[in-house]
């Protein structure tokens, strides 16, 4: 409603970038409720068509080291998430996280071995600074990729490169991710890139009728609907 009042343009993108979450049902059922509704956009995409470009600015991030590559267990950087503390992956010199950043892409880590932080700021009052994931290896098929790429980035790096690359002006977004646009508009700045406004909505939520797919998928799953229609 907001692009067409200003007359300008909807993007509908599909988020694919973790494929345990992904099915082609999914692509489907979302295109078929909005052309229920009369909502015509005016583009269509997945970012896992932009996934080269998106390996290419992450690595773009490490060079210049706003982020660096971590192979610390997950229960290790939780705990130091918590208490403040720098994680000893970031004070590697250059040549050992060039070396790293050239394994994390050339398949030489396995699936949680290791993963691209974003270098922040560890005793940040705002926890969402304190050097979060930047990308992750999954080993999984992908509905439009399959097996071809193991290395994905989280919504965090993927949302501000794909809205400004996509030419939004204004990307509104729910309130929980509100503490996470310093975040948003940091990536951009690390990679000189266009930074669109943010606006934040109250999450919209019906009475008796979820609308999160962590809520529907068991639904589903268990046959107690038909279907995702």
């Amino acid at each position: 409603e907001y692009a067409r009042m200003y007359e300008g343009k909807l993007i509908l993108r599909f988020d694919d970038t973790n494929p345990l979450n992904e099915k082609l049902e999914f692509y489907n059922a979302i295109k078929e409720g909005l052309e229920w509704l009369g909502i015509v956009p005016d583009l269509i995409k997945n970012t896992s068509d932009d996934i080269k470009i998106l390996h290419s600015y992450g690595r773009k991030m490490v060079i210049k080291e706003d982020a660096y590559v971590c192979t610390c267990k997950s229960d290790e950087i939780h705990s130091m998430r918590a208490k403040g503390v720098d994680c000893p992956c970031r004070t590697l010199d250059s040549n050992d996280q060039m070396e790293r950043l050239e394994k994390f892409f050339d398949g030489s880590f396995e699936q949680n071995e290791a993963i691209i932080r974003f270098r922040g700021n560890m005793s940040d009052l705002n926890t969402a600074m304190r050097d979060p994931t930047l990308f992750r290896i999954i080993d999984a098929d992908h509905p439009k990729l399959g097996r071809s790429i193991r290395v994905f980035p989280t919504y965090d790096f993927a949302a501000p490169v794909e809205d400004s690359l996509d030419g939004v002006t204004h990307a509104m977004r729910t309130k929980e991710y509100e503490l996470r646009n310093a975040l948003y508009f940091s990536v951009l700045k690390s990679l000189c890139l266009r930074q669109p406004k943010l606006l934040e909505f109250s999450r919209l939520e019906f009475e008796g009728m979820p609308v999160s797919k962590r809520k529907l998928k068991p639904l589903v799953q268990d046959g107690l609907v038909s279907g995702w229609d």
